[in-house]
């Protein structure tokens, strides 16, 4: 085993790298992430397997855990009540799904998607739908793959406020839908370029109209499946990927979660390697925080984030039970 340096742990390492990078951009000092709460839900009743995390319009932070319900709590981490619950009926959310494997129950896959007027989207992995509600929580529809009925939904986007862009597992396209959930069409992605692609995972959506997409690439000399981002314009042509290795940076993990931050830059939880990543504009990563852990400021299996209305960052920790908030600076 290689020795740690003298007087030298690897997390210090790791802000030294960062030091680094940020006096070669020229940004001065390297950004921080300062750990402001944690919450795990009240006592008799605790957060469990957290699969995803979400602040609404008012601030209110929601947390879907593997029981099918969200436990939301307030902007300081006051625990406020629970809403939803286990079925497949309107209203009712499957998060897990038994996949025969080894700790099937842990692989919790959720996603919440506020609209500014309040109303949001339940990505309901194990019932293969999106679910669609009101501010006042108001079941409005439901809908799935318009190609394939019966895939499973894993990744979902607003596209230039008037369009819903959604990836199903399997399959390395998108598909178009309305607000209201009317399916409007394949967007085939160009990925003449790209080999191994396994399946779309993920998808955001910028203010200028690209298009991030999470990927699976298959497992090639027994290596597991890695992740990839790829860029493509509004059409789908291509534009690119990111996510391999490069020097400081070991790559993503196969399971990623991808957000764009307050700041237009693009944010990864990447659950399997234990961290969070913000992306420059020359998609290197500028920023990378966490340690595998479940002490405070630590990760296991960062799970999904998502950014409040001053720029906070809440992330969800899936097998620490947990949502925590970081403030961030020097970003």
């Amino acid at each position: 085993m290689a020795k740690r340096e003298q007087g030298k742990p690897r997390f210090a390492r790791v802000l030294a790298v960062l030091a680094l990078w940020a006096a070669a951009a020229g940004l001065g000092a390297a950004p921080q992430a300062k750990l402001a709460w944690e919450a795990k839900g009240p006592p008799g009743d605790p957060l469990g397997y957290v699969g995803a995390v979400a602040v609404a319009p008012d601030g209110k932070v929601w947390a879907a855990d593997a029981s099918g319900r969200f436990f939301i709590f307030d902007e300081g981490g006051a625990f406020l009540e629970t809403w939803g619950s286990a079925g497949s009926g309107p209203g009712q959310f499957r998060f897990i799904v038994d996949t025969g494997q080894i700790n099937w129950e842990r692989d919790v896959s959720a996603e919440i998607l506020f609209l500014p007027d309040g109303s949001f989207y339940v990505r309901d992995w194990g019932n293969n739908r999106v679910q669609r509600f009101s501010s006042a929580r108001r079941f409005l529809g439901a809908f799935g793959s318009g190609e394939s009925p019966g895939e499973a939904p894993t990744g979902i986007a607003v596209r230039n406020g008037n369009e819903l862009l959604a990836c199903f597992a399997g399959r390395t396209d998108l598909q178009r839908f309305s607000l209201e959930g009317a399916y409007r069409g394949s967007l085939v992605l160009d990925l003449v370029d790209v080999e191994f692609v396994q399946t779309t995972s993920g998808v955001a959506v910028d203010s200028a109209g690209t298009i991030y997409v999470a990927t699976k690439f298959r497992g090639q000399g027994g290596v597991r499946p890695r992740g990839r981002i790829l860029t493509f314009d509004p059409k789908g042509a291509s534009r690119g990927l990111f996510g391999v290795q490069e020097a400081e940076f070991s790559g993503l993990s196969f399971d990623f979660f991808l957000r764009l931050g307050p700041d237009g830059r693009l944010y990864a939880a990447d659950e399997w390697n234990q961290r969070l990543i913000a992306f420059g504009a020359d998609r290197k990563p500028f920023f990378v925080y966490g340690e595998a852990g479940s002490g405070p400021g630590r990760f296991n299996r960062p799970s999904s984030l998502a950014f409040g209305p001053k720029g906070e960052l809440y992330v969800a920790d899936l097998l620490n039970r947990r949502i925590q908030k970081f403030i961030l600076s020097g970003l």
